[in-house]
């Protein structure tokens, strides 16, 4: 499953310019400044569901995908910092029941095909 988001595109020719050891086939894409993306991939309690709506309504989460794995859910959130991170979506995401363990993984950066 890939999950594209809306970014600046660079062109290809200020990519090929620009940009050593990028190639012009496979475009750039800048995350907007002053946003921090993050995967939080959770491991549910057994036996205990985790509501899909209720992760989904967390202010700064946007998406959520079950998944099979040593982990069960993976979300992707946006917040501005580190800490608005930490303090608004993950306090909210460990306060949901069934929810057992989280590893947070921010994302430095995204090239996607076009």
């Amino acid at each position: 499953m890939m999950l594209l988001l809306p970014r600046r595109r660079r062109s290809r020719a200020s990519v090929a310019r620009g940009r050593p050891g990028r190639s012009a086939s496979v475009p750039y894409y800048e995350s907007p400044p002053m946003v921090l993306r993050a995967y939080i991939l959770i491991q549910a309690e057994p036996g205990q569901p985790v509501a899909l709506r209720d992760l989904a309504g967390v202010a700064g989460v946007i998406s959520v995908a079950a998944v099979s794995g040593p982990y069960d859910l993976i979300v992707l959130a946006a917040a501005a910092d580190a800490d608005d991170l930490g303090q608004a979506i993950l306090s909210k995401v460990h306060a949901l029941s069934g929810i057992a363990r989280t590893v947070t993984c921010p994302v430095s950066r995204a090239v996607f095909r076009s």
